[in-house]
């Protein structure tokens, strides 16, 4: 319906960009870049059409088209802080070839807008860095993070208590009891926080034939708050549940149903393919129900240096999510309660585990995907050590980086801010985190 409504002679500009993001939303990458560049000819001097069809090449892997692309938009609107922003992010930008300039003026006349600040800050650290300047690079970094937090209404408490409640609801005795779940053994989940490595190892189970990926799907968690609002719907005492309530909640579900109806709602996008991988790093806090769930299916836990992952979080500009990652402060303590919640699904659910570490797949890559392979129950396949030939779209903030070989460059990478990043060592250090690192 969406290829016929898109290829119909009446169709105008606006409803043409429309359907494109519409398309790109629901992953139709081919037919997105067809739309777009249709909306393009009828109306070439559109700067938010080229930032679209960039967003598209750059899914697609086709980075200097991409550039192109970011080049034509702020040409056209000067304002498009969001095309420079993903511009910068396109390629490693050396000392002869940057934006350092044009983004350094943008920044001196950005007034009253903390988004706007934002997002040419995080540029200037991404091109600083790349160009080795550190200092400069961290001070950007500094001024985006901070402009980001500004803008919003978060509080780290929430969170933290949240991730209480996960581990004392599904505790040691919650997790042993004898509650079949549904036998479907599709699924691959692939978690772990942010930057540690999900995207990487999501790229390699993608490039096995029996494989596809779904992406990062939120379907597992709309699942189980769906299951859990019915039974508050039932109890009165829980008209106005919080997080915390909806969580002791779940506990009360069937969780052979909340299996059978997750694998249901994937059909339309894995229900020709043996195994998908299901990319959602906050799926973390899920692991034990989706353990409950679907006891066949395979989970796998990216870990990563904790210094380097939290140093990559906090110089990541994200959408909505991972609100705690612009504070140092409130990175490293998010961190130390996510770790130890991690720690915990490990001691009562660590059977249907296994813990894959970013460091290994870089140095060991054949040692480690064969692990990783062996685990998931797939035969070795050679295209699985060539990932980055993998032609599919990539969608998430490593969507340059995954069409790259392996490389060993952001392996202690921290180090190079080891002054500016010396409270958040401390904390970690002092929780335990960085004992024989």
């Amino acid at each position: 319906m969406l290829k016929e409504l898109a290829r119909s002679d009446h169709q105008d500009k606006t409803i043409l960009g429309e359907l494109g993001l519409l398309a790109s939303n629901l992953g139709q990458y081919e037919l997105a870049l067809e739309m777009f560049l249709n909306a393009i000819d009828q109306n070439p001097d559109e700067g938010r059409l080229h930032f679209n069809l960039a967003t598209v090449l750059r899914f697609k892997g086709d980075l200097e088209g991409a550039e192109a692309a970011c080049n034509k938009a702020i040409e056209l609107n000067p304002q498009d802080h969001d095309a420079r922003f993903l511009r910068s992010g396109l390629r490693k930008q050396s000392s002869d070839d940057n934006h350092v300039e044009e983004l350094e003026a943008t920044l001196s006349t950005i007034s009253a807008n903390p988004m706007g600040e934002a997002l040419i800050s995080y540029s200037l650290a991404k091109e600083y860095e790349d160009m080795g300047e550190s200092e400069k690079s961290f001070n950007s970094l500094e001024r985006g993070a901070k402009a980001r937090r500004s803008s919003l209404h978060y509080k780290l408490d929430e969170d933290l208590d949240f991730i209480n409640t996960i581990i004392e609801v599904y505790n040691r005795d919650f997790m042993s009891r004898d509650a079949p779940g549904h036998a479907n053994s599709e699924a691959i989940f692939v978690l772990g926080l942010p930057r540690t490595g999900t995207t990487l190892v999501e790229r390699i189970l993608g490039s096995h034939d029996s494989v596809i990926s779904a992406g990062e799907l939120t379907n597992f968690t709309r699942c189980i708050a769906g299951m859990a609002q019915a039974v508050s719907q039932q109890n009165p005492d829980f008209q106005t549940a919080d997080r915390n309530d909806m969580v002791r909640m779940t506990a009360q579900i069937n969780f052979a149903q909340l299996g059978q109806v997750y694998i249901e709602s994937t059909r339309p996008l894995t229900g020709q393919s043996p195994n998908f991988v299901d990319k959602f790093p906050q799926n973390t806090l899920n692991i034990g129900p989706i353990r409950l769930a679907l006891p066949e299916t395979k989970i796998v836990l990216l870990q990563r240096n904790p210094m380097d992952s939290c140093y990559s979080m906090y110089k990541q500009l994200f959408t909505d999510i991972y609100q705690f990652s612009y504070d140092l402060e409130e990175l490293g303590k998010y961190f130390i309660a996510h770790q130890r919640l991690l720690d915990h699904w490990l001691d009562v659910a660590g059977d249907a585990i296994h813990v894959a570490h970013y460091e290994d797949l870089v140095t060991e890559p054949e040692t480690e995907i064969r692990k990783l392979l062996e685990f998931c129950g797939l035969p070795w396949q050679d295209q699985c050590l060539e990932f980055h030939q993998n032609t599919q779209a990539s969608t998430t903030a490593s969507a340059s980086q995954v069409r790259q070989k392996l490389y060993s460059s952001s392996i202690g990478k921290w180090k190079d801010y080891e002054e500016q990043l010396e409270p958040l060592r401390k904390m970690l250090d002092e929780a335990g985190y960085l004992r024989g690192l």
